[in-house]
C-alpha cells in the first residue's frame, strides 16, 4: 500500500451532524490522517490553515457549506474538497458545482468512494 506523505494527510470536516462528524473522524484518524473536525461555518473557516483536504457539509447551522469552498477557491487555497451532501435542493447544488470541487457525494456517503478520492488525490 502506497504511504501518503504527512503533509497531505490533514482533512477538515465540516459536518453539523455530530455522529457523523465523528465517525468519519475516527476512522481517517485511523487511516493516518490527522483530522480536524467542526460543525459550523464560521469554525471550518477559522480552521483553513494548513489543511490539504476538507470534506464539507452544505446545509450547516450558521449557513451554507459553500461560504468555505468559495473561500477556498478566491484564495487560491491548495485544498482539495469533497462536497457530501444530503440536500435536493438543486439551486443550492448548483452553487456548489459553480465553486468547482473536486468530489461530489449524496448522504449517506460511499466510504469507498470518499478513501478511494483521497488515496488517489494524494498520489
Amino acid at each position: 500500500m502506497k504511504t501518503i506523505p504527512k503533509v497531505a494527510r490533514r482533512v477538515l470536516i465540516v459536518e453539523d451532524d455530530t455522529l457523523v462528524r465523528t465517525a468519519l473522524a475516527h476512522l481517517l484518524g485511523r487511516l493516518g490522517y490527522h483530522t480536524v473536525a467542526v460543525g459550523s461555518v464560521a469554525a471550518g473557516l477559522e480552521a483553513l490553515d494548513g489543511q490539504t483536504y476538507a470534506i464539507l457539509d452544505l446545509k450547516l447551522p450558521d449557513g451554507l457549506g459553500t461560504i468555505i469552498l468559495e473561500r477556498i477557491r478566491e484564495e487560491q487555497r491548495p485544498i482539495r474538497v469533497a462536497v457530501a451532501t444530503g440536500t435536493s435542493d438543486l439551486g443550492l447544488l448548483s452553487d456548489a458545482e459553480r465553486h468547482r470541487p473536486d468530489l461530489v457525494l449524496r448522504k449517506p456517503v460511499d466510504l469507498n468512494a470518499l478513501l478511494e478520492w483521497l488515496r488517489n488525490v494524494a498520489g
